[in-house]
């Protein structure tokens, strides 16, 4: 089992990886809000959670289980290739702007406005759900409030900084459509 979770957090992290490369976005901006933070942590905490929950015996894997969750997994993974490839270069990990930012709103974020977002959360309750994790569910609340403040900073943000970004907001769901 703990081979199987090895296989599935190495293939969605070169995945994510992957993407990161094609879209060319720079990735060393230094500008980490604290919302970054609420977002990262639960995200490591989600991937060791379940190989110490596995290694200590507190796991109980299943097949349904392990399906769904890679299936989860599988989706997180190709909503956020499509959200960073899509976004390209205007892509970055902070909320911020800069100069060569531009608001797409063209393929998947013609539909929804967070993309990256709805993929961590489904990565999130993906990963414990493939290992029958109990205590990473833990991480997974918190994952799921830092990605609600997170949002909700991003958007204000970008409603101040990115023209045309509010009338953006007024035609687009953030995560689900016709839900949120």
């Amino acid at each position: 089992m703990q081979t199987a979770y090895a296989v599935l957090i190495i293939a969605y992290t070169l995945i994510d990886r992957a993407a990161f490369a094609v879209s060319g976005a720079p990735t060393t901006r230094a500008r980490r809000e604290w919302t970054f933070w609420a977002v990262w942590v639960p995200y490591i905490a989600c991937f060791a959670g379940p190989i110490v929950e596995l290694a200590l015996g507190t796991a109980e894997p299943g097949t349904p289980g392990m399906i769904a969750g890679a299936v989860l997994v599988a989706a997180a993974a190709g909503l956020r290739w499509v959200g960073v490839t899509t976004l390209g270069r205007s892509f970055s990990a902070s909320v911020e702007t800069h100069e060569e930012h531009q608001l797409v709103d063209t393929g998947i974020f013609s539909v929804i406005r967070h993309p990256l977002y709805l993929g961590l959360a489904l990565l999130y309750v993906g990963l414990p759900l493939f290992a029958g994790a109990r205590w990473t569910w833990i991480a997974v609340a918190l994952g799921m409030a830092g990605l609600v403040a997170r949002t909700l900073a991003e958007e204000r943000w970008l409603a101040e900084q990115l023209p045309g970004y509010s009338e953006y907001m007024r035609r687009t769901k953030r995560l689900m459509p016709g839900v949120w």
